[in-house]
Order: C-alpha cells, then structure tokens, then sequence
C-alpha cells in the first residue's frame, strides 16, 4: 500500500476545495480517502492555496488495532466484518454472546430528531450489563465518533430495552444515523466558459440522453458536487473533444461528468456544434441513501432529466 498524496485549497470557512490526486491509479481500500478530505474542516481565516496532504497507510494485525477503529468499521452496512473483528470488539470475560440472550423488546432512539453532521455517519456503541429480570443495568457509553445527542438517546434506548429473564455481562449495541448532506460550493454560470464563435445551441435535443449516475463514494458521504464540461458535437450526434472546465468540490465530479457526455448523443444535425458547455450538477434526493437513485440533473438552460 502506497501513500496518496493531494492537492487543494481551503476557503474562507475552512472547506477542502479543487481536491485533486497528486498522482493516478489504484489504491487498495482508497475509494474513501478525497470524500473524507472533502468533509474535513480546517480553520476559518483567510483563503488559502497550494495546500497538499498525504495519507499514509499503516496496516497493523486486527489483535493490535484499537477496538474503537474496529468498531467504527464494523458499524455501517456496506462493511463485512470478519470473525476476528468481532472477537476484537467483544469485551473481555463477556457473558452476552454464546448465545446472544432473546430479546423481548428492542428499543431505538429518534433517529429523525438527531441532528446529523454534514458528510459523516455518526454512531455510538453502548455496553451494559443485564440482570435476573433481563432489564439493563451499567449503561454507558463505550466509544463512537462525537455525536452527543446520538449517544445520549442510544443509552436512553437500551435502557428501555428488555431482555429474556437471565444475569449477563458485557454486552455491547451499536445505533448509527446517516450523514446530514454537504451541499456543493456555488457554481458559476456557464456563459463564462462559452468560448466566442461556439455554434453550440443552448437547448439541447438528446438522442440518447445521459445515464445520470452518482459517483458512489461521495453519494455514501451525502456530499455533494457540480462540474462545468465542454464538448463539441458531430453532425451525426456524437459528442467529442469532452472535456472538465470546472468542478468542484473535487475533480471527481469533473471525471464523473465527462463519463456522463461522452457516452451521450445529440440529435444528428448539418453542420454539427462546437464549444458547448453544460452544468451537471450532483444532488442528493430523499431517496439517496439507496444506490440506483436518479440523483443527477442538468442545470438550466440545459432540460432537466
């Protein structure tokens, strides 16, 4: 595993912007690094360019990583934990897991009241302990990542939660929500990247229309993201000389977007078009937290689809 490098600048409110990878190709276990930079918050201040980080992996045996990384990668569905993570997570001389006690009535906390951070999932492993009656006793919370108020209704949940009769110890509940949705950073108007002479027509007739698809990475993080991209167009249809103008909050937006034109068609025309550019903008819906979603539209002038 290799180090992965960026570059990027930060804003006045202390976003990551124009994040960009230093250097292409493969990296096992990556596809979370540039969201992750993208919800990062740095220092409000003064703008600030020329910025760089570099991630740095240091693989360690699961016996030896802290229980709380293994928990938190444990926590969320698209994981797949193994036996030995598990075991890493249980707490030591616990009662509550060979076999699991029956459950007789399962609490959970207000999810839609907890207030979500922007482009993170938050979650909260609560341990208690269980007595003759199967009621929770010693409830506390054992790690999670700084949501205070998803902590506290967790405990108030397995408190209320009930047990088949029998005295356990060291049990252990995790509850998690989903990420509040991290808009995207102004975009500007297209017309400032119309080059003079374009023959491209504002309104577009789509012979076969964009496959709107979200990059999956960012769509898990609720971020959100634009990218401006230029293009001309054969008299048959097909777009050509695809290329990113602008994106933010990274350039994966930008590579996203030219997938999306480059395999579009325009309808067939006499001369063809040069110099068009079209505003595609990726917005979280209120079905996104599921994969398949049509989360992708273009801006106006552009037809929405």
């Amino acid at each position: 595993m290799k180090p992965v490098a960026y570059s990027f600048t930060i804003d006045p409110t202390g976003r990551p912007l124009d994040i960009k990878r230093v250097a292409k190709g493969y990296v096992a276990a990556g596809e979370d690094l540039t969201p992750a930079l993208a919800v990062a918050q740095f220092a409000a201040g003064a703008a600030r360019s020329e910025c760089s980080l570099t991630f740095v992996p240091t693989p360690q045996p699961i016996a030896a990583a802290p229980v709380a990384s293994v928990m938190a990668y444990t926590m969320f569905p698209q994981q797949r934990p193994t036996a030995e993570m598990w075991a890493r997570v249980k707490t030591a001389g616990s009662t509550c897991y060979d076999p699991p006690p029956q459950v007789r009535n399962r609490a959970f906390p207000d999810f839609d009241a907890i207030p979500k951070q922007p482009g993170r999932q938050s979650w909260s492993m609560i341990g208690f302990d269980i007595d003759e009656a199967g009621k929770p006793i010693h409830v506390k919370a054992v790690a999670g990542n700084g949501n205070a108020a998803l902590e506290a209704a967790s405990m108030t949940a397995i408190a209320e939660s009930r047990f088949a009769p029998g005295t356990r110890i060291g049990c252990q509940y995790p509850y998690w929500v989903g990420s509040a949705t991290m808009p995207a950073p102004p975009m500007p108007e297209e017309a400032k990247f119309r080059a003079t002479g374009a023959t491209c027509p504002s309104k577009a007739e789509w012979a076969v229309e964009p496959n709107l698809t979200y990059p999956e990475q960012f769509r898990r993080r609720a971020v959100e993201g634009w990218a401006l991209v230029g293009y001309d167009v054969a008299p048959w249809g097909q777009t050509g000389n695809v290329r990113v103008l602008a994106a933010q909050p990274a350039e994966e937006f930008g590579e996203q977007a030219v997938r999306l034109l480059t395999a579009a068609k325009r309808a067939p025309s006499a001369t063809g078009y040069t110099g068009c550019v079209d505003r595609v903008h990726f917005r979280m819906g209120p079905t996104m937290r599921k994969p398949g979603a049509p989360p992708v539209i273009f801006d106006p002038p552009q037809p929405a689809y």
